[in-house]
């Protein structure tokens, strides 16, 4: 939970949990049970831990395992696919996103493989072809999938335009598979050359969030905090602002325990942004703050409906 649900976390909380991992393992043992530990495992190891070679290893020789079921193991062909893309094999990452996609049409799992293979098709500048998918998806009974179908389509219609030029949009793409894969000096290079080439795009409000999801994997949480709040300044009315906001309100409520903030920002998400597929759970955590706090404490309003 330290890890998910904040940025202040050392290596030594990743390594003392992957250690954890494989104690684990090693005593309840690598049955086909066992799928979900072996796949946060690899995740750990990959994302975190920068040990691809590891993660792969790991995942190849369980997806093996006797009485595997064909559920499971596409969770894990998922997984396996993610660190393809990270360590820079594509085409191996989009082989596998299809084989699940195409066994798993009707449900969120092949859903969630054919977002990953639109992302990849707007990685490599297919941008027509990701469109496509994505609009695709926008109909997904997943409202997480849904909604980040709709923004990445969005920002390819708003960047594909007759009269605009697809060079920012590839750049931003190149940008944000170098973020993808951990190459942050890369990343931040191509992001800040879009700003200084092009200051007025619109394509500008991704690449303030983008910057935000880098320093605050880096754990520079004040310079997220900045990035973030450019959005809520500059962007107010775009489709990434119930993101900016919702994630101020997690970095003020988990990083940063300043709880009367955070509760402004989950405030501002229900009143003003009530169509937002993060209102529900901002009103659930508002009032579990509200609850903890004293009724007297003037920031909150008895009508949080």
């Amino acid at each position: 939970e330290k890890i998910t649900k904040s940025a202040t976390y050392t290596n030594e909380d990743l390594l003392t949990l992957e250690k954890k991992y494989e104690t684990t393992l090693n005593e309840i043992g690598k049955t086909a049970n066992a799928h979900t530990l072996i796949r946060d495992l690899a995740h750990l190891k990959a994302f975190y831990l920068n040990k691809p070679t590891d993660a792969l290893e790991l995942l190849n020789d369980f997806m093996e395992t006797p009485r595997l079921e064909a559920k499971n193991q596409a969770y894990l062909k998922l997984e396996l696919a993610n660190i393809y893309l990270f360590t820079g094999d594509i085409w191996e990452a989009s082989l596998l996103y299809s084989q699940v996609d195409k066994a798993f049409k009707q449900d969120q799992l092949g859903e969630t493989a054919k977002f990953f293979n639109a992302k990849i098709s707007f990685y490599t500048g297919d941008f027509d072809w990701a469109k496509a998918q994505l609009d695709v998806l926008k109909a997904s009974t997943s409202k997480l999938i849904a909604n980040d179908a709709m923004k990445l389509s969005i920002t390819i219609t708003d960047n594909i335009g007759i009269d605009t030029t697809k060079a920012p949009l590839l750049i931003f793409a190149q940008a944000d598979l170098y973020a993808y894969q951990n190459k942050t000096q890369e990343a931040l290079a191509l992001l800040d050359s879009l700003e200084k080439t092009f200051p007025f795009h619109v394509i500008l409000d991704d690449v303030l969030f983008k910057k935000y999801e880098i320093y605050y994997k880096q754990q520079n949480i004040p310079k997220a905090i900045t990035y973030l709040e450019q959005i809520e300044k500059n962007y107010a009315y775009d489709i990434l602002i119930d993101d900016a906001l919702y994630n101020l309100a997690l970095i003020y409520d988990y990083d940063l325990k300043n709880k009367e903030k955070a509760a402004e920002y989950y405030k501002k998400i229900m009143f003003e942004h009530q169509g937002s597929i993060f209102t529900v759970d901002a009103r659930k955590r508002y009032r579990e703050i509200q609850q903890s706090n004293s009724p007297t404490n003037t920031i909150f309003e008895n009508n949080t409906n």
